[in-house]
């Protein structure tokens, strides 16, 4: 007999407690991060300190997926920007940390990772 699965990707299961809790939701993925040498985790690490503030620095360098909730579109997507610059900002790709806020609709309202135009 063959069980129907319903395989969830992280993105589902962010989507759906938005909807429950009718919260925006900021997700900083350190995935990449994670692989650098040490000295250049170190060198990056560093660098977002003049962004992210002390406590939540420390927090989010510490895992692989941070998660911060909050009641507003607006809230999301200012700590987002503020914290995470855009794709475009760096000439070293590997100081991008990419950051999405997902709606209570299940919307992606905000990426830091801008698409490059065709030339």
């Amino acid at each position: 007999m063959l069980i129907s699965m319903n395989p969830l990707r992280l993105y589902d299961i962010v989507a759906g407690y938005t909807k429950e809790k009718q919260k925006y939701v900021l997700v900083i993925n350190m995935y990449p991060w994670r692989s650098l040498d040490s000295a250049k985790k170190e060198e990056v690490k560093n660098y977002y300190l003049d962004f992210i503030p002390i406590d939540e620095h420390a927090e989010i360098f510490s895992h692989d997926i941070t998660f911060y909730e909050f009641n507003s579109e607006a809230k999301a997507t200012d700590t987002a920007s503020e914290w995470f610059p855009p794709s475009t900002f760096f000439d070293d790709p590997d100081y991008f940390v990419y950051v999405q806020v997902i709606t209570p609709g299940g919307g992606i309202v905000f990426s830091n990772k801008v698409t490059p135009r065709p030339a």
